[in-house]
């Protein structure tokens, strides 16, 4: 959750872009042809479940003690007299004949139908709309958005069919009809400043609707709308989150603001000329070939001729030459030791592009509490080097070490 936060801005052309998923049940970011479109849906999809899960909490506050008032109902009875007698009711009714007798009667009763209540029924018919959003109806019933929302529908019909909300209906589905429930929460925001409502839940209640009617999102970005995958976040997702760390503390390291990018530019992630002349670049899964130029020299090929699929998570360049190219890994898997098998990975890159014992790179890899932040290093007897240190997301600040050790192995 920590890592959709701080990679966000770069998530979202991730997906529209690459075409990306998180796994494999979450394909409401690839749907179709219309990427733009399919994206948008999916996103109000997402949207719609955060705004249900937050809706839910504050209905259940509420309806803990829900707000009331007294109301006087005019009826007529038979039998024993229940009630008030309507004594100017009964008089004009003088000379009526009723079998059995019949009289007027008013009887003072609890009400549910108070501004505040309309308001929770026209808040859970919103998210509930929102939740059947195009998207739903061409994803698999086994789909994870799909069985979200289901069950978030079922969780608001149930609320909307509580004794406290039923008879709320009607109004709350006019209101909406007319788009009258930002005078609604005019009228809430009133009641509640005049003490006539005292649950903390419809204050925020109004809050939320008013975030909503605003354009804002129901939830913190990263919070609800992934929580429902668990705690364990896609490996693209935390290749997508080291990328982003990367861009922030270079350019913090260099003391330069880097060139805006995003998925869709086919540029580098950086490109700065720093003030000695020295030229740094910073790429994204991206072959040796492409980044260095036709004249990068590689070893192993196919019998064919065809060079084998080297493309590295990312590629650190400082100034142009191939031996000045650092090669990162960023790795989910978690580790209780040094991160043996990738750092072969990073030897065998180091061969195939010839650079032997003079390859420099880094190993980033996921540690989360209460493991203790940890950095290996590991030199050749040239001057390869190999950085391996943990990172944590949601404790960004612990691998302080670890980058710095990075840039001063490039010597930035």
């Amino acid at each position: 959750m920590a890592a959709i936060g701080a990679a966000l801005p770069l998530l979202g052309t991730y997906f529209t872009k690459k075409n990306g998923r998180l796994a494999p049940s979450a394909a409401a970011l690839a749907l179709g042809s219309d990427e733009g479109g399919d994206l948008l849906e999916a996103l109000r999809l997402r949207v719609a479940l955060a705004a249900a899960s937050r809706l839910s909490a504050i209905v259940d506050a509420a309806l803990s003690r829900p707000n009331f008032r007294y109301a006087t109902r005019r009826e007529e009875v038979s039998g024993a007299i229940r009630g008030r007698l309507d004594l100017q009711r009964l008089i004009r009714m003088n000379g009526r004949v009723d079998v059995p007798p019949r009289y007027p009667v008013r009887t003072v009763e609890r009400s549910h139908v108070t501004p505040e209540n309309v308001l929770l029924v026209s808040a859970l018919l919103w998210v509930r709309r929102e939740l059947r959003v195009p998207v739903t109806r061409r994803l698999a019933d086994e789909n994870i958005e799909m069985r979200q929302a289901a069950a978030a529908e079922a969780r608001i019909d149930r609320n909307l069919a509580r004794t406290e909300l039923r008879d709320c209906r009607p109004e709350g589905i006019e209101r909406l009809a007319r788009g009258t429930v930002s005078s609604l929460c005019d009228h809430v925001e009133r009641r509640l400043a005049a003490g006539h409502v005292r649950i903390d839940a419809y204050r925020e209640l109004v809050e939320w609707m008013r975030r909503c009617l605003a354009g804002r999102p129901a939830a913190e970005a990263g919070e609800l709308e992934w929580s429902f995958y668990g705690s364990e976040f896609d490996t693209k997702l935390f290749e997508v989150w080291v990328l982003s760390e990367l861009r922030i503390r270079l350019q913090a390291r260099l003391g330069v603001v880097a060139n805006a990018w995003d998925f869709f530019d086919e540029s580098d992630v950086i490109d700065v000329l720093l003030p000695d002349a020295r030229r740094v670049r910073l790429a994204f899964q991206q072959s040796m070939k492409r980044f260095r130029g036709a004249s990068t020299t590689t070893r192993w090929a196919t019998p064919a001729g065809d060079a084998i699929r080297d493309i590295p998570d990312y590629l650190l360049a400082v100034d142009s030459d191939q031996e000045n190219t650092f090669v990162l890994d960023a790795k989910l898997r978690r580790r209780k030791s040094a991160p043996t098998q990738e750092i072969y990975k990073l030897l065998g890159y180091f061969n195939h592009f010839a650079m032997d014992d003079a390859g420099r790179g880094a190993i980033i890899y996921y540690s989360p509490e209460p493991d203790e932040p940890v950095v290996h290093d590991y030199r050749s007897p040239g001057t390869g080097r190999i950085v391996a240190f943990s990172v944590d997301p949601e404790r960004p600040d612990i691998s302080d070490d670890g980058w710095n050790c990075l840039f001063d192995l490039a010597g930035l």
